[in-house]
């Protein structure tokens, strides 16, 4: 009863807030939904008043409590959403529907719950599928099941890609001695030079996501190359790389472990250690 009273309680205020100019971003996917919902929130700034939740605040709690964080004043709603079954997504969509969607990956988070990555891409694709036709899904179509989901909204479907012929996509990157990502943005027709403050390969694809994002709402190349040189690690335990006094180089990535994010940390963990 209390988890729906928060749920009406947020929906009312969202729905308020939207009629005020308000736009909603949500996010999803089975890794990486915190660091782009991150990278998202630092891409938005400089075009207004950004809300976005607190580490993974992204179930049906933490999600209607980032809405009501939300006032007149906030130009922007970062929503993350999860899921641990059929249905929760949408449940998430209806409460503060977002204009504009994210959808980064399929993965093997919460099989044991969705029992294939056939299920889990399912509740994935609720999101795009909240989506009205007046608004934008932004798909990473290097995974195949998320690419498969233009098929399933009535939005401008823009793809994010690594390779040439998306809409946005990567030129060649390449990793500093800290695994930190360095490639030329590609989007409308104008190249722009990035060079991330994230660690990690894995990255890239979820600052592509981000800059889709940010060129929708009305950023520049320039502004998103500014944005993203100075965005690091912000939620904890997320590829927080430090060095000591002595050399040494600890990296935490506490946070999670389902296999795709623990493979990710390792590739980065194993690039670090070749450099030295």
């Amino acid at each position: 009863a209390v988890l729906a009273a928060l749920a009406r309680l947020a929906a009312a205020v969202a729905a308020q807030l939207v009629a005020g100019g308000l736009t909603i971003i949500g996010i999803t996917g089975s890794s990486g939904k915190t660091s782009t919902k991150d990278l998202v929130a630092a891409l938005l700034a400089p075009l207004g008043e950004v809300v976005a939740p607190p580490g993974s605040f992204n179930n049906e709690l933490g999600h209607p409590w980032t809405v009501l964080q939300a006032t007149e004043k906030t130009d922007f709603l970062v929503l993350e959403m999860s899921a641990r079954h059929p249905g929760n997504i949408a449940a998430l969509a209806a409460i503060a529907p977002p204009p504009i969607a994210v959808v980064l990956n399929v993965g093997t988070a919460h099989l044991g719950e969705f029992g294939s990555r056939e299920a889990i891409a399912r509740t994935k694709a609720e999101l795009p599928q909240s989506v009205p036709a007046s608004g934008v899904v932004i798909l990473n179509v290097d995974d195949e099941a998320v690419a498969a989901m233009a098929d399933q909204t009535g939005a401008r479907v823009v793809r994010v890609s690594r390779s040439p012929g998306a809409d946005v996509w990567a030129g060649p990157v390449t990793l500093d001695e800290v695994a930190r990502p360095r490639f030329t943005l590609h989007a409308a027709g104008v190249d722009t030079d990035i060079a991330l403050a994230v660690h990690g390969d894995h990255q890239v694809s979820n600052a592509l996501c981000a800059a889709a994002v940010a060129l929708e709402c009305g950023a520049t190349g320039a502004q998103v190359a500014t944005a993203l040189a100075g965005a690091g690690p912000v939620s904890q335990h997320r590829m927080h790389v430090t060095t000591r006094g002595d050399g040494g180089t600890v990296i935490d990535d506490a946070y999670n472990a389902n296999p795709d994010s623990m493979s990710a940390g390792l590739k980065a963990l194993a690039w670090m250690a070749r450099q030295g």
